[in-house]
């Protein structure tokens, strides 16, 4: 093994085998090219790179199977399975069977059943607009009393439907149903 302390340490090109400990920073430094660092086994090798050439987007790559995994762009978007995120996290596979579509999960690993003692077993998404004034909420409950799904607002607001952008069914916050 090699311990490094202090802010001067180089080793140039020098290869190493064991483990390598350091007090202080290790800096990559690499101006005319993509700064990275790999990390490889007999079967599979990634790195972790500031791509210079694509706008100095920071990136996980799984060189294996020449496939960007994580690309973290200048703005903080993040993007799974692109290198070109749009969105503050953008999630994108290409399907190759039929169901095989992108999913991100969101999951409670608790295999019990809740209870009325305030416990419960559930996993929600939340989405937010206008600094928490409207808030939908997608929810999967395994408890002992009922076990559902649900979508709806979690605020005073109706909850709309809609299909090829145009307004089907209204729930208002009431309970009030429009539809059409």
């Amino acid at each position: 093994s090699i311990t490094a302390a202090g802010n001067t340490n180089s080793f140039g090109t020098t290869t190493f085998s064991g483990d390598i400990t350091t007090n202080g920073d290790i800096i990559i430094d690499n101006s005319s090219g993509d700064p990275f660092l790999k990390l490889k086994t007999s079967a599979q090798e990634y790195v972790i790179r500031v791509d210079q050439s694509d706008s100095e987007k920071f990136q996980i790559r799984d060189v294996t199977n020449s496939l960007t995994r994580i690309t973290l762009d200048t703005s903080g978007n993040v993007g799974i399975g692109t290198s070109s995120p749009d969105y503050d996290l953008d999630v994108e596979r290409t399907a190759t069977t039929i169901n095989d579509d992108p999913t991100i999960g969101i999951r409670n690993a608790w295999s019990g059943e809740g209870n009325n003692t305030g416990f419960s077993n559930r996993a929600d998404l939340l989405n937010s607009a206008g600094a928490g004034t409207v808030i939908v909420r997608t929810r999967a409950r395994y408890d002992a009393s009922a076990n559902w799904g649900e979508i709806g607002t979690t605020t005073a607001h109706d909850f709309n439907i809609r299909t090829s952008g145009t307004h089907r069914i209204t729930v208002q916050a009431d309970g009030d149903v429009g539809i059409g």
